[in-house]
């Protein structure tokens, strides 16, 4: 996993009429969402629950059967400022396949992803 401080380009990714995905732009353009935020959300747990960190953890275990293609699928941000900490994050392309990794694990999805 490639270790990238983040720009200063904060963007967000709308999933429900109420619910986005905080991300950014990086320098070659392309957009990178939060592992973290959106596995919480599809799995209908609050924001910032440990749940997702868990699951994270869990996936990219040494052994796990999806370790290295969700690790592949990763860049590890880093957000300017003092305690913040690397946060794992995907394109658009890598949620859709984690999505599918989570499989059971997702409450019923209520997404619908406005690019």
């Amino acid at each position: 996993m490639t270790h990238t401080h983040a720009r200063k380009m904060e963007v967000a990714l709308k999933l429900t009429e109420n619910e986005s995905l905080r991300g950014m732009r990086n320098e070659d353009g392309v957009y990178w969402f939060s592992v973290y935020d959106f596995t919480n959300l599809v799995t209908d747990h609050e924001p910032g629950h440990d749940y997702a960190y868990q699951t994270f953890k869990r996936l990219v275990k040494p052994g796990s059967v999806h370790a290295n293609e969700v690790l592949t699928n990763c860049q590890d941000f880093r957000f300017p400022g003092q305690g913040q900490k690397s946060t794992p994050y995907m394109t658009v392309r890598g949620l859709q396949r984690l999505l599918m990794i989570l499989g059971g694990k997702v409450a019923g999805c209520r997404l619908m992803c406005v690019y």
